[in-house]
């Protein structure tokens, strides 16, 4: 409950259903922006259906970005759980018709080099483990590809993992050291 400085900061928070009354203000125009439908970019391992649960009550009220916020740490607290650990939204855009955009990268590999095996073909190695390029880096899976790697190879590790162009996955050494 309040008055005019509790509606303000309210308002400045971006809530509009908060129980206060704005009687009094310096206000020339107030403009509030709905959220006419939200779109999600880039997701493929996990489905629009998946997600729609974490942001079906933005549709069709006023844009908020505290909840927003909370809707695209949900999305990517999301994929964290189901072992995608480097998605993440690149962009949030909006249009002048209230239509949301959530932009997803979910880490793509686009590189895995195999160095330092003398007994074993690159492509026997690489056609061993579920890891490939173009697929989106799972956390679950390389452990699951070490531990296959452990019981075929003498000494196995992941050398560097790092983030290539466009934030895309780039597994770069995987060593069979004999």
């Amino acid at each position: 409950q309040g008055g005019d400085e509790v509606a303000d900061y309210n308002l400045s928070l971006g809530y509009t259903n908060a129980e206060s009354t704005l009687n009094y203000n310096n206000f020339t125009r107030m403009n509030l922006r709905f959220n006419t439908d939200i779109k999600l970019i880039g997701n493929n391992v996990i489905t629009t259906e998946e997600l729609v649960p974490i942001y079906w009550k933005m549709k069709g009220a006023p844009q908020n970005l505290g909840e927003i916020n909370k809707a695209l740490e949900k999305i990517i607290s999301t994929y964290h759980q189901k072992g995608y650990m480097l998605a993440q939204v690149v962009s949030v855009n909006d249009n002048e018709d209230g239509v949301l955009s959530i932009e997803i990268s979910e880490g793509i590999i686009d590189n895995i080099n195999i160095a330092g095996n003398e007994r074993t073909k690159d492509y026997v190695i690489t056609r061993n483990i579920m890891t490939q390029v173009g697929t989106v880096y799972n956390e679950e899976y390389l452990k699951k590809d070490l531990a296959r790697m452990f019981m075929s190879y003498d000494d196995v590790y992941v050398a560097q993992i790092s983030l290539g162009a466009n934030m895309q996955q780039a597994i770069n050494a995987i060593k069979e050291a004999e």
